[in-house]
């Protein structure tokens, strides 16, 4: 007796039987080697099964629709005919905890909670094998069209806050540099060795009235995310920084705050919920401080990457951080 349900097909005969998978594949199913036979009819929305049930609690299962119900009922009779030592049981569907059941299934996966419906789809084993593949890959891909619109979003945002950011900063510049007395002399070029320190390497910390600024570490980044891939050739670095407010007010430390350059070109930053990743903003009372890494996208063949700080908004000031 052949019994076809899916892309799944059992033959069945008096001492064993064949069961070939969605690929094909034959499963030599001998009764004698069974422990037992658990068996479910559909009903309330729960698909039908077979269980083969061997010693060491492995199991092949063999979904069913209601349409094969006489199917399974005249292959359980002959089972039993022919094999009388194999225990048989019958399951029933009323008898599951909610949990189990198909329609807390599909309400957790509409609910915003669709690995949990995935999971427990999967292991209970609920609907078709093929069945299951399909809503699988649905609601995968939907899940990641929606995480990567949220993305998106968000990356849209950040960077309307900076050109807000550098807006201010561009009329705040032009204000001071209105007021500058022709008759100044021009600045020299020559190093002074009494002017404070504006280029940092690794392991080097900068210090002001308010804030202490710890540069720690830098280097390149690799994500395994294939929708997270940096664009055709670029590449993804970090800057790794430690900030502390010493002052006895507020400080908002901002990762938006640093800003990288390859070779004189400003790199957009990239936010990829990577493991330490700097907090966008945080408002740090004093002898708090802040730590995380920033990350770019770069060009795979940049000479020179720099990462520039503004330590005041009004004089326009800046420090450089080298990219080792």
């Amino acid at each position: 007796m052949s019994i076809k349900s899916g892309f799944m097909e059992l033959y069945v005969g008096k001492k064993d039987s064949n069961l070939f998978t969605i690929t094909g594949r034959r499963i030599k199913i001998t009764y004698a080697d069974l422990k037992s036979i658990e068996y479910c009819f559909p009903n309330f929305g729960d698909g039908g099964y077979i269980d083969f049930i061997y010693p060491n609690k492995k199991t092949k299962r063999f979904c069913f629709t209601k349409k094969a119900n006489d199917k399974i009922s005249r292959t359980i009779d002959l089972i039993r005919e022919n094999n009388e030592d194999i225990w048989i049981e019958e399951k029933h569907t009323e008898n599951l905890r909610f949990y189990q059941r198909a329609w807390f299934t599909i309400l957790m996966m509409f609910c915003c909670c669709f690995p949990l419906g995935l999971f427990l789809m999967w292991y209970y084993k609920k609907f078709l094998y093929i069945t299951r593949i399909i809503i699988t890959v649905i609601f995968v891909s939907l899940g990641s069209i929606y995480i990567h619109n949220i993305y998106t979003e968000y990356v849209k945002i950040m960077n309307s806050a900076n050109e807000l950011r550098r807006s201010i900063q561009d009329v705040s510049y032009n204000t001071s540099d209105s007021s500058i007395d022709e008759a100044s002399p021009e600045p020299t070029t020559e190093f002074d060795e009494s002017q404070p320190k504006t280029v940092f390497n690794v392991g080097d910390v900068y210090e002001s009235d308010v804030v202490t600024i710890m540069y720690l570490d830098s280097g390149e980044f690799t994500i395994e995310n294939e929708f997270m891939q940096p664009e055709s050739g670029n590449k993804y670095i970090y800057a790794e920084f430690s900030i502390e407010n010493i002052g006895d007010s507020d400080y908002y430390a901002s990762s938006t705050s640093f800003h990288c350059f390859s070779d004189d070109t400003e790199c957009p930053q990239k936010v990829l919920a990577a493991d330490g990743e700097m907090t966008v903003f945080s408002e740090l009372s004093s002898g708090r401080n802040a730590k995380g890494k920033i990350f770019y996208e770069v060009p795979v063949n940049a000479e020179k990457i720099e990462f520039e700080f503004e330590t005041d908004i009004i004089t326009q000031d800046k420090i450089y951080f080298n990219y080792k």
